[in-house]
């Protein structure tokens, strides 16, 4: 029979601390999108690091959850989404 050498440490680890203050990118993302003046595509990627797909899904979930999200054009021509409370228009 043979014996495993490792043993656990017993110090605590010190990333669970960190996790537990780190914001999800979702939550990042919400963030962004309930800002008044919403988030673009480029400020999403920024935030997040996501490639498209993702943060398209990212806004299709939302509006299969019900959210009401509303697109505006900036005046150079970005399209940014804006997450609107519920019962706002």
């Amino acid at each position: 029979m043979t014996t495993n050498n490792f043993t656990q440490s017993t110090r605590p680890r010190q990333t669970s601390k960190l996790l537990a203050t780190r914001p999800s990118k979702a939550t990042i993302v919400a963030s962004l999108l309930s800002r008044k003046t919403g988030a673009s595509i480029a400020d999403m990627e920024t935030a997040t690091g996501w490639q498209p797909h993702s943060y398209r899904a990212f806004l299709s979930g939302l509006r299969k959850q019900g959210r009401t999200l509303r697109r505006f054009k900036r005046n150079d021509g970005t399209s940014v989404y804006r997450l609107l409370q519920v019962g706002a228009s």
